[in-house]
């Protein structure tokens, strides 16, 4: 493994490591922020993004082969969907059934409206 892209503990204060690896949380918040309903605020998962890297930072075993920022970016956005889900006050055994219904239902109401219009 290239030493120069191995991820040193040592070699970043927390300050500077905070600095480099803020643009990746952004980066993921952004992405993430698209699929998310507009009641979740990009602040928010920034700051639950920045709780994973730190996470990230004190678990990472550079023993495993993966490059920390590999690493980081996994711990980060499972902490970002961590926090969405802890404040989603309806468990996920109930959201995917009703999930799998307004699927179904939205794509039997496309049909029908395709049906209906060709009729007249």
């Amino acid at each position: 493994m290239n030493r120069a892209l191995t991820y040193s503990r040592a070699s970043l204060d927390s300050q500077a490591f905070l600095e480099r690896f803020s643009p990746l949380v952004k980066r993921i918040a952004h992405h993430l922020i698209g699929r998310l309903p507009a009641s979740v605020q990009v602040e928010d998962l920034i700051q639950a993004g920045m709780v994973g890297l730190l996470e990230a930072q004190q678990n990472y075993d550079p023993s495993k082969g993966a490059s920390f920022e590999t690493y980081a970016g996994i711990r980060i956005r499972g902490a970002m969907l961590d926090d969405i889900r802890r404040g989603d006050w309806v468990p996920a055994q109930f959201i995917r059934p009703v999930a799998r219904f307004l699927k179904r239902f939205r794509h039997l109401k496309v049909n029908w409206d395709g049906i209906r219009l060709m009729s007249k």
